[in-house]
């Protein structure tokens, strides 16, 4: 199962592995410039228990600690995942360690968590439809109607929230009432 974690982290295109550095408490550490993530492997619950904070620490000190310059900021974005060879381990257990938000988040993957891919923040899928809108001009017009008194509503004329009128329109009836009375529009 370690290995189809691995694998995961290797055919992700983004990522490469680091090479230069060795760990006591972390089998592999990869990285992009967007995001950096440690794996420490656990054979039992009880062996997690008595080394993810040595593996946080390593990862802190060893990585985390030597960001510079523009990588500084990676320093929001980097995961420790914590691997146990067990179908589970303990709902607590779990919490607390992946609650700690000491250094960096920490994710448990056990074998019940296979394909893993759903639980690491690799990738961002949305299913994007013809158009992605989370509110567009017809929902604003709505809104600014709902908030108009009445006679406003009226002079501007209903199609201008059904989106009838065209930019020209929509400025000749702002402008319009401002323009010199005295005179007549020519338009």
């Amino acid at each position: 199962m370690i290995s189809d974690l691995y694998s995961l982290f290797e055919n992700y295109g983004k990522l490469q592995k680091f090479t230069q550095l060795e760990f006591a408490y972390i089998d592999r550490v990869y990285a992009s410039p967007e995001q950096i993530f440690g794996i420490a492997s656990f054979e039992t619950e009880e062996q997690l228990l008595d080394n993810w904070e040595k593996s946080a620490d390593e990862l802190a000190v060893k990585i985390q600690g030597r960001l510079n310059g523009d990588l500084r900021d990676l320093k929001w974005d980097i995961y420790l995942i914590l691997f146990v060879q067990q179908y589970d381990i303990l709902t607590i257990n779990r919490k607390v360690i992946e609650n700690d938000r000491q250094y960096f988040k920490k994710i448990i993957l056990t074998m019940k968590d296979h394909p893993f891919s759903q639980k690491l923040p690799l990738t961002l899928e949305i299913q994007l439809e013809d158009e992605l809108i989370v509110f567009n001009d017809f929902h604003f017009l709505q809104e600014l109607k709902n908030h108009l008194e009445t006679d406003v509503i009226e002079r501007i004329g209903s199609g201008f929230f059904e989106g009838d009128y065209t930019a020209e329109d929509t400025l000749k009836k702002i402008v319009s009432p401002y323009v010199d009375r005295g005179e007549k529009n020519e338009n």
